[in-house]
């Protein structure tokens, strides 16, 4: 849930037709989010074998320096004696929760195209640049961190004003915003939040 406030201008019109310039601000506040989960399972497994290298030449018994001795380059390859059996260890694992909440503000410009249908009902659309100011805030265990972003984004919205008198109307409109996803990390915990959504407003419009 937030607010959402816009004003426009038209530049052009003809007939019913009315083009014009939307600047819009809008504010989403409180917008939270719960995770848990399993982390630092899993198993470790160890296997043995004995390798035999085959030297062209020395050193010979007993000489115990094998400093400039090394096996014929590749693809000469040792033989390999498995020694058999295996080992492993289950590494316990240990539940982590985590909660994000975030606040998301917008700034967004673009066209605006008007079709007066009635004296008194207005059907709009247009096209919108947002500029976005996300403030996330993480906490796991005793962990917390707080993080703002900048996000560009993009949005087209449809509408209709149905006025009450000439100057005053009930305004309702729905469209589809994307916005860059957000992320931010606390320890091994990342967190992300991608705001791009279908958004429905209905309030009141003032014509001068």
């Amino acid at each position: 849930l937030g607010i959402s406030i816009s004003a426009g201008r038209d530049f052009y019109s003809s007939g019913r037709f009315a083009a014009g310039l939307s600047l819009r601000f809008a504010g989403y506040w409180n917008m939270r989010s719960h995770a848990c989960g399993q982390t630092g399972g899993g198993t470790v497994r160890s296997r043995s074998w004995r390798d035999y290298h085959l030297f062209s030449d020395g050193p010979f018994p007993d000489d115990d320096d094998f400093t400039d001795f090394y096996p014929d380059s590749d693809p000469y390859l040792p033989y390999r004696e498995e020694l058999g059996g295996s080992s492993g260890q289950v590494l316990s694992g240990r539940r982590i929760c985590a909660r994000l909440s975030s606040d998301l503000y917008q700034i967004g410009i673009g066209p605006k195209l008007t079709w007066r249908a009635h004296d008194r009902i207005d059907l709009f659309g247009g096209l919108e640049a947002l500029c976005n100011f996300s403030h996330l805030e993480v906490e796991c265990g005793e962990m917390r961190r707080t993080e703002t972003e900048c996000l560009p984004g993009v949005g087209a919205r449809l509408g209709a004003v149905a006025y009450l008198t000439d100057n005053i109307g009930i305004q309702v409109e729905a469209g589809y915003e994307w916005v860059d996803e957000a992320d931010v990390s606390l320890g091994n915990v990342r967190a992300e939040a991608d705001y791009s959504s279908f958004v429905a407003t209905a309030g009141i419009a003032l014509r001068f």
